[in-house]
């Protein structure tokens, strides 16, 4: 089965992002060590922040280097799919694909519109839904033939309603409550950067 590399010139623009606030991250970490911030509750909150920007910034740039370097699209006569970050594999038939739809989708109004090529199941919900951001017309050319059924175009960028309305089943949880999903992971950095600081104060005392 062959393999396709995604466009890496697409992806480091998001890696140096990561790498810029790690390296923001690890000077204030240093500069505040040098300081002495722990010993007083300004500094640890300052330090306890600094860490933060830096372990994000590492765990993001080590993901997307990790995502880089191992996932592909898959390609095979009848087959189709992709290799992820940690290397699995995710193969499909061209036979268990109803329908491929190559859809503009707008989620929120927070959020600038999102292409994505669905492989909708002959049960009606999405087998697989490819952001095509990272991946050339070629490759995604060479994918969606590899299943062997016309891909339907929808041009003009859709709200996600009038999506599910044409396709009930074809936006996971994520999509159909971004607005929801949005805010739950906001909760989960801000616990996340509450809690540093709580720690890096328990530890001193």
């Amino acid at each position: 089965m062959e393999s396709i590399a995604p466009d890496s010139g697409r992806i480091r623009p998001l890696m140096w992002l990561f790498a810029g606030m790690a390296a923001i991250g690890g000077v204030l970490t240093v500069f505040l060590l040098a300081k002495g911030a722990w010993s007083n509750l300004h500094g640890s909150n300052a330090l306890a922040y600094g860490l933060l920007m830096l372990c994000l910034g590492l765990l993001g740039f080590g993901y997307f280097r990790l995502w880089l370097a191992k996932f592909r699209l898959l390609v095979g006569p009848d087959q189709f799919g992709y290799q992820d970050a940690f290397g699995r594999r995710h193969i499909w038939y061209g036979s268990q694909v109803g329908e491929i739809v190559d859809a503009v989708v707008i989620y929120n109004k927070s959020s600038p519109p999102r292409r994505a090529i669905y492989f909708v199941g002959i049960n009606g919900r999405t087998t697989w839904a490819l952001n095509t951001r990272p991946w050339s017309d070629d490759a995604l050319s060479r994918l969606t033939g590899a299943v062997g059924k016309p891909v339907r175009v929808i041009a003009s960028p859709v709200s996600v309603a009038a999506f599910r309305q044409q396709y009930p089943q074809a936006t996971g949880w994520v999509g159909r409550h971004g607005m929801l999903a949005g805010a739950l992971l906001g909760i989960g950095l801000i616990v996340l950067a509450m809690g540093i600081p709580i720690a890096t104060l328990w530890i001193h005392w």
